[in-house]
């Protein structure tokens, strides 16, 4: 195994443990590592992206690079996805609770 597919998995299961610890609210910290891992993690995915798939790149596909191409799309999507929505969620309860006690 290459050095950069024992990062990308070794990366990849770090953040989904701290998926499950901000879930379970199991360590206060969580949120702030996460964010930074998931951070570093997309530049490192995107860097890991452009040398493979570009067009002077002669590439025999193989499980890491669909593994690398499923965790793009999965990184892209919960990013964007669900902080627009936790963002939603927050303005959505903070005009809620400004009209409750006003």
């Amino acid at each position: 195994m290459e050095l950069y597919e024992t990062i990308f998995l070794w990366t990849t299961y770090f953040i989904y443990l701290m998926y499950f610890f901000v879930y379970f609210k199991i360590w206060k910290e969580a949120p702030i590592y996460l964010n930074d891992a998931e951070y570093y993690f997309k530049l490192y995915i995107s860097l890991l992206l452009l040398y493979f798939f570009n067009p002077f790149h002669n590439l025999r596909m193989n499980n890491f690079h669909k593994r690398l191409a499923f965790s793009a799309g999965f990184f892209l999507i919960t990013t964007t996805s669900f902080e627009a929505l936790l963002e939603h969620l927050k303005n959505t309860q903070t005009r809620i609770i400004d009209n409750v006690y006003r």
